[in-house]
């Protein structure tokens, strides 16, 4: 579906100028067609699956239950995404109209690759989708094409993400040369019976795993693609900065899970790759939550608290058991309601602060960054926004009932279950350190005194909005207060949205998990994959 959906926009955009009224139908074409595919998928969920899995195209593609629901989770997300970017637009469809004409293009590429990539089970196949998946990405980065920033961050990210992809390359080759196989399954049933020089075997999967951490900035090869969060506008982090980890991350997840059938002859050095991840995933853990403690910029403080969770949900993958999947599945499904939402809020708290600052000031230009200072004493401003702030950096701490409470809780007691106390120790350590950044955050929404000069000596780049047309100035003017009370419902939608997840449907699973001691979620999320 997503292919026939790709040749039909192909075709729209080629006979078609693009203006305003185009660029609407192909938002709406292209919400239809994530919006079919959910259903499609959803239907195949009824699937009688021989086994566990269910493999087509001479076993280049298997499918199983859980890569399902990661495909309607990237669609959902998706499908959010081209809704934000479509009332995004609205406000900015003369300076973006040309740039974005073919973005939605470039995310349903991106999409289809990530939708391969989790169910891949060949070698070959698996470097084309996370190619595929890593070009759209590169262009989706650079197609702001007027700001330098966004430029080089799409050639820092081309540069680097060709050196990850040469890895996995390198490791699939050698990984070839050992077994002389393709098929994934076919390698490790030839690995469970043959003797294979450990070294030469520990390399390929170290060069593999490595280049698939790299691609999504995993400590201590983060830093790059933090400034890359940093300095591509808002709307495109939202993108670049959650859907590489949910693909990667649980490509990661099946090739872990299918590697235990070898543990019987290479017990060793798959332990010994368990042992490199882990490492990893505490390095993420550590640097993701000490490093945002200094952090002024709320994109570097997303950046900073993406990082960590990475870790969260690599620490869950590598505990390898029977909970893990339940855990994993939990995690990055609140983890990606959270990162959206808070985003979403971050792209209204710019607009809004945005107009508010250029009507109080009469300055010429609309300046805004997302930085600390710019967020003091919000709440008195909007309050609607203030609240969706505290319930989303609440459910990042893992205040309860909220869904981030449950995701610890969760990935905790897998890593506890599979004899990683110590690391499920620093887990709820480096937990508490974030907290403090993100109760700052709160702190500064709620208790400082909001000032109109807070804009004054913040230096403006990309990420601002800086309207240096008068005409526009003049059009954002009039329409102050219709935006206004649009981003007041909006937010006040947020809110209940927020609520009703957080509060109405969790609310009784916590009490049912307190007469099955804390089992009910996990075996709810047992029975549906």
């Amino acid at each position: 579906m997503l292919i026939i959906g790709i040749i039909t926009l192909l075709l729209y955009s080629s006979y078609n100028k693009i203006q305003w009224e185009e660029l609407k139908n192909i938002y709406r074409i292209s919400g239809l067609i994530i919006l079919y595919s959910i259903i499609i998928l959803y239907n195949s969920t009824n699937i009688i699956y021989i086994g566990k899995s269910l493999s087509i195209f001479n076993d280049l593609l298997m499918i199983t239950p859980y890569t399902i629901y990661i495909k309607i989770l990237i669609l959902i997300i998706t499908l959010l995404y081209i809704i934000i970017m479509n009332e995004y637009m609205k406000l900015n469809v003369n300076r973006y109209s040309l740039i974005y004409s073919d973005y939605t293009l470039l995310i349903l590429f991106n999409v289809l690759g990530m939708c391969l990539f989790v169910e891949s089970y060949n070698s070959l196949l698996i470097y084309i989708c996370i190619e595929l998946q890593s070009y759209s990405i590169y262009l989706i980065t650079s197609r702001y094409n007027n700001s330098y920033y966004s430029s080089k961050s799409g050639l820092i990210y081309f540069l680097i993400g060709s050196l990850a992809s040469i890895m996995i390359l390198i490791g699939l080759v050698i990984l070839y040369s050992i077994t002389g196989l393709t098929n994934i399954y076919d390698i490790n049933m030839y690995l469970s019976v043959n003797n294979i020089n450990s070294n030469i075997l520990l390399l390929s999967y170290i060069l593999i795993f490595i280049g698939l951490l790299f691609k999504i900035g995993i400590a201590p090869l983060h830093n790059w693609i933090i400034n890359i969060y940093v300095d591509v506008p808002t709307i495109i982090t939202i993108w670049i900065s959650l859907v590489t980890k949910i693909s990667i991350l649980t490509f990661i997840y099946t090739l872990i899970y299918n590697m235990s059938n070898i543990f019987i002859t290479q017990s060793d050095n798959l332990l010994n790759i368990l042992y490199i991840l882990s490492i990893l995933s505490i390095l993420s853990m550590i640097i993701g939550s000490i490093g945002g403690i200094s952090q002024i910029n709320i994109k570097r403080i997303i950046a900073y608290s993406g990082l960590a969770n990475s870790g969260y949900m690599l620490y869950a993958i590598i505990a390898n058991n029977q909970l893990t999947l339940q855990a994993y599945i939990f995690n990055i499904s609140q983890y990606s309601l959270t990162h959206i939402n808070w985003f979403l809020i971050l792209i209204l708290t710019i607009i809004y602060k945005a107009i508010y600052s250029y009507i109080n000031n009469n300055n010429k230009e609309m300046k805004y960054l997302p930085q600390l200072n710019n967020i003091y004493g919000y709440i008195v401003i909007n309050p609607y926004l203030s609240f969706s702030y505290i319930v989303t950096l609440s459910s990042l701490i893992g205040i309860p009932p909220l869904l981030g409470f449950y995701g610890k809780y969760y990935m905790i007691i897998t890593g506890i279950y599979s004899g990683y106390l110590y690391s499920s120790i620093i887990l709820i350590f480096v937990s508490g350190i974030t907290a403090y950044y993100y109760s700052y955050v709160i702190n500064l929404l709620t208790f400082k005194v909001f000032s109109n000069n807070n804009n004054n000596n913040n230096n403006i780049n990309n990420n601002n909005i800086n309207i240096k047309d008068k005409d526009n100035i003049q059009i954002y003017s009039n329409q102050y207060n219709n935006i206004r009370n649009q981003i007041m419902v909006l937010s006040y939608s947020i809110c209940y949205i927020i609520s009703l997840i957080t509060f109405i449907i969790l609310f009784p699973l916590l009490i049912l998990d307190i007469y099955t001691n804390g089992s009910i979620i996990l075996d709810f999320y047992q029975f549906m994959l």
